[in-house]
C-alpha cells in the first residue's frame, strides 16, 4: 500500500518548467558559435579538395552532424520565452553546412542547403533578431555561393550570385558594396566580357 501512494505522489507532483532561455542556452553550447566548425568559407573549403586536406575527412563529417543537430535543437525553442536575439545563429548553422558539404565535394548537396536556408529567411520565422540580420544573411549566402560557383568553374553563376549579394548591400555599407562590385568586374573580366567589366 504505501508502494502505491508513492508512486500515486509522484505522478501527481508538477514538474518545473521548461525555462526556453535554458532551451537557447543548450543549443548555442553545440552551435558553430561556440564550437567553432573545422573548416568554413574561404582558402579552408579548395584546401580540402587537394590530396592532403588540412582537416581529416571524419572530423568535417562528425562536425556536419553536430551543426545539423544544433539547428534542429534551434529549431525547437519556443520563441516567445527568449528576449535574446538568436537568427543569426541558426543562419550561421546554414553557413557552417554548407561550406563543410563543399569541403566534402557534395555540391548538390551543398547547393540545396542555400536554397533551403533562403526559403527559411523568406518564411519569416518568428524569431528574435538584430536589425538588419536578415538581409545580412541573405547577401552572405549569395557571396558563399557565388565563390562556390567560382571555385568549380561555374562563372555565369558565380556572377548572379555576387550581382545578387551587391543589391542585397545596403549602400551604407560602402566597403562591402567595393569589393563585390570589384568581385562582379573580375569575373566578367574572366569571362572576356570586358565591357562589363568596365562597368
Amino acid at each position: 500500500m504505501l508502494v502505491v501512494l508513492l508512486a500515486t505522489s509522484l505522478l501527481v507532483v508538477p514538474s518545473s518548467p521548461v525555462d526556453a532561455a535554458d532551451d537557447l542556452d543548450a543549443c548555442l553550447r553545440q552551435a558553430p558559435v561556440q564550437s567553432p566548425p573545422p573548416i568554413n568559407w574561404g582558402e579552408g573549403v579548395p584546401q580540402m579538395w587537394s590530396r592532403t586536406p588540412p582537416v581529416p575527412r571524419d572530423t568535417v563529417r562528425a562536425y556536419l552532424s553536430q551543426v545539423r543537430a544544433a539547428r534542429a535543437c534551434f529549431r525547437t525553442v519556443d520563441p516567445s520565452g527568449v528576449e535574446r536575439t538568436y537568427l543569426g545563429n541558426i543562419m550561421r548553422t546554414f553557413q557552417v553546412e554548407t561550406a563543410l558539404l563543399a569541403a566534402l565535394r557534395r555540391f548538390a548537396d551543398a547547393f540545396e542547403t542555400f536554397e533551403d536556408a533562403r526559403a527559411y529567411l523568406e518564411s519569416a520565422p518568428d524569431i528574435p533578431s538584430a536589425d538588419g540580420t536578415r538581409t545580412g544573411w541573405i547577401r552572405a549566402l549569395h557571396q558563399d555561393q557565388g565563390f562556390l560557383h567560382f571555385r568549380i568553374g561555374n562563372l555565369s553563376a558565380s556572377i548572379t550570385h555576387y550581382s545578387a549579394a551587391l543589391r542585397s548591400t545596403s549602400e551604407h555599407e560602402v566597403g562591402l558594396r567595393v569589393t563585390h562590385l570589384l568581385d562582379v568586374g573580375l569575373l566578367h573580366q574572366y569571362t572576356q566580357d570586358y565591357q562589363s567589366a568596365r562597368r
